[in-house]
């Protein structure tokens, strides 16, 4: 994980804390399309094995 150049403490803006809030959001929605996405292929082969697919 690459970082940004360390800023000092007066220096420091609360940009940062937004931007990581908002990566934060992002990643933990796109892990949950991906887990529902992996689910439901689960289901979708359990269904399809049922019907003989």
């Amino acid at each position: 994980m690459t970082t940004a150049p360390q800023r000092t403490r007066s220096g420091n803006r609360p940009e940062w804390r937004h931007l990581l809030l908002t990566l934060g959001l992002i990643a933990g929605s796109m892990g949950a399309i991906v887990f529902f996405a992996v689910y439901a292929w689960g289901e979708l082969q359990r269904i399809a094995s049922a019907f003989g697919f």
